[in-house]
C-alpha cells in the first residue's frame, strides 16, 4: 500500500515538473502539426484524432485549448458536419469571450472570423434543420 501512496506520489510530482510540462507542450504541437498536415492531404478523420488527442492534453491551458477547439471546428467543417463544426466554434467563441479585450489582435481576428463562419453554417442549417441550446448546471451535468 505504501508502495502505490509512493508511486501515485511521484507521478503527480512529475506532472507538475517543468520539464513534464515542456514535453506534454511538446507532444501536442508534434500533434498539431500532425493534424495540420492531415487536413492538408484531405484526411479529415486522421485530423480530427489529431486534434481532439491534443486538446485531452491541453489540461486547462488557454491558449493550447483554444487552438485545439478552433482546429476541431474547422475540420468537422471540412469534414460537412456543420452541426459539429457549430458546437466547436461556438464553445471558441465561449472560451475566449472571458478574455477577449486582453487578448492579441490575431485572437480578436480569429474569433471575429468565427462569428462570420458560424452565423454562416446556421443561416444554412436553418433551412433543414431546427436548433436548440441545453444549458445545465454545474457545467456538463
Amino acid at each position: 500500500m505504501y508502495r502505490c501512496i509512493l508511486l501515485l506520489s511521484l507521478l503527480i510530482g512529475l506532472g507538475s515538473m517543468p520539464g513534464v510540462a515542456k514535453a506534454q507542450t511538446s507532444n501536442i504541437e508534434r500533434l498539431y502539426e500532425q493534424g495540420k498536415n492531415l487536413l492538408e492531404q484531405s484526411d479529415y478523420d486522421g485530423a480530427l484524432r489529431s486534434f481532439k488527442t491534443a486538446l485531452q492534453g491541453a489540461d486547462g491551458r488557454a491558449g493550447i485549448t483554444w487552438q485545439m477547439v478552433l482546429a476541431i471546428a474547422v475540420t468537422y467543417r471540412e469534414l460537412d458536419k456543420p452541426a459539429f463544426a457549430i458546437e466547436y466554434f461556438r464553445r471558441f467563441l465561449s472560451l475566449t469571450d472571458a478574455h477577449k479585450d486582453i487578448t492579441t489582435q490575431k485572437w480578436r481576428d480569429r474569433r471575429e472570423r468565427v462569428a462570420q463562419d458560424l452565423s454562416e453554417l446556421e443561416r444554412a442549417l436553418e433551412k433543414t434543420h431546427g436548433f436548440f441550446n441545453v444549458l445545465s448546471t454545474p457545467t456538463g451535468a
